[in-house]
């Protein structure tokens, strides 16, 4: 049994039962928190990617998104819960989590550096904070730079759950009106580009991490070549791991569930155009990584994107061969994934199919998920053989009617590690 979410990713039954255990925890936290099984299980299911990483000798935590202990159920620890969770009894920032990995003292420093969000009347404070924080970045060897939106604390702004937030970004009944950070020109300003443009005029080697549940295009930060860890909303160890990730403790392996798209999406998608796929006489550019045209909108990060800090190589050494599979046939294949770095590591692998000759389904997908799996962690040298299957339902596609077709011709799988591998694409027919 399979279930799919919004942007094509298939979810075997086995994923539901560690899925369902989240959102138990989530809601009963009380009951969760101590047994080891379920703190492996959040390690394991954590979904960080990582836009490569540098490690030094000191560092400065700067960003709104990290708070001091009283506060712990603000902002830092509270945006990694999300909404629906309870009052856990263990909670650990990502700046808690920083200082004691560094030693505590003086090695880690913090400063807010700005707002998440402001009102228009206390937006003119941003200047001045963000100043005082280069003042103190001056001094320190490393920033990390926490960034953001605000989730669900019921209402924001003083004296809510965070101090920080004086609007909501996304939540249940607020519509996001932008993909990037609050910027000066909203009608609830941010000042987090600005902050970031400020921090890196100084020449330090910089750090980003950020917090959020939607995609977030920022495109300026990514292209400054700057590293850059998207920690969504961990849960209770979520600030724990984003430490674990940034300090080298943990190596991750996730990959993204959804595509990120740049702002210039939503100028060329209506919502009032529900059309999957692109359409040149209005403009649309697709929707999901099925049928997004990337010659009209190139995303910020595709969905199944995902780095690690090892290298992985990947080859198929079973698929149904050069004999043409009957249309209702399954066929299994076994990918061979091998650490050819330099460090233990893991990594999630997506195995895709496409129609890339067959006559029934005009303009069919590009692409999409029919199989994944998590490699487990191998040492440098170290491979191990994943099995997948691709019956006959995960090649069909739909016709104009909404009926599953399973159309003869030419398909291509190719498993991908994130963006770290790939196979050579794999070409069989279904006769």
């Amino acid at each position: 049994m399979v279930d799919c979410d919004l942007d094509g990713c298939c979810v075997p039954l086995r994923l539901h039962t560690a899925l369902l255990c989240i959102v138990q925890c989530i809601e009963h936290v009380a009951d969760c928190v101590q047994p080891p099984s379920h703190t492996e299980l959040f390690w394991s299911l954590e979904g960080i990617s990582i836009e490569n990483i540098k490690r030094n000798h000191a560092l400065w935590i700067l960003g709104q998104l990290y708070v001091h202990r009283h506060s712990c159920l603000s902002f830092g620890c509270f945006l990694c819960s999300g909404g629906y969770h309870g009052s856990p009894p263990l909670l650990v920032s990502p700046l808690d989590a920083m200082r004691t990995a560094w030693g505590g003292g003086d090695r880690v420093r913090y400063a807010v550096g700005c707002n998440v969000s402001y009102t228009p009347e206390n937006f003119h404070l941003a200047e001045a904070s963000i100043a005082a924080a280069v003042d103190v970045a001056k001094d320190v060897d490393v920033v990390v730079l926490g960034l953001g939106l605000c989730g669900d604390n019921y209402g924001g702004g003083p004296p809510k759950e965070d101090s920080t937030c004086f609007h909501i970004d996304e939540a249940e009944g607020t519509d996001r009106t932008n993909l990037t950070l609050p910027a000066a020109d909203w009608p609830l300003p941010g000042a987090q580009l600005e902050l970031f443009k400020a921090i890196m005029a100084l020449g330090k080697p910089v750090v980003v991490f950020i917090m959020n549940a939607g995609p977030v295009d920022i495109s300026y930060i990514k292209e400054s070549g700057v590293p850059i860890v998207s920690a969504g909303y961990g849960g209770e160890f979520g600030g724990q791991a984003t430490a674990d990730v940034l300090t080298g403790a943990f190596n991750p392996g996730g990959a993204l569930t959804y595509t990120v798209y740049p702002q210039e999406f939503t100028q060329k998608s209506s919502f009032r155009d529900m059309t999957m796929r692109s359409d040149k006489s209005t403009g649309n550019p697709g929707r999901t990584y099925k049928f997004l045209d990337t010659s009209v909108i190139s995303p910020v990060w595709p969905f199944g994107h995902g780095l690690s800090y090892t290298s992985f190589a990947l080859e198929v050494v079973q698929g149904p061969g050069p004999s043409a599979l009957a249309p209702g046939e399954a066929s299994q294949w076994v990918v061979s994934i091998s650490n050819t770095g330099n460090v233990p590591g893991g990594i999630a692998v997506i195995c895709y199919v496409s129609a890339t000759n067959q006559t029934v389904i005009p303009d069919p997908p590009h692409r999409w998920v029919f199989d994944f799996a998590r490699a487990p962690v191998l040492h440098p040298g170290e491979h191990v053989l994943l099995p997948f299957t691709l019956t006959a339902r995960g090649r069909a596609l739909t016709d104009r009617s909404g009926q599953w077709v399973v159309p003869t011709g030419g398909y291509t799988v190719q498993c991908e590690a994130g963006g770290v591998a790939a196979t050579t694409p794999y070409r069989f027919s279904v006769a």
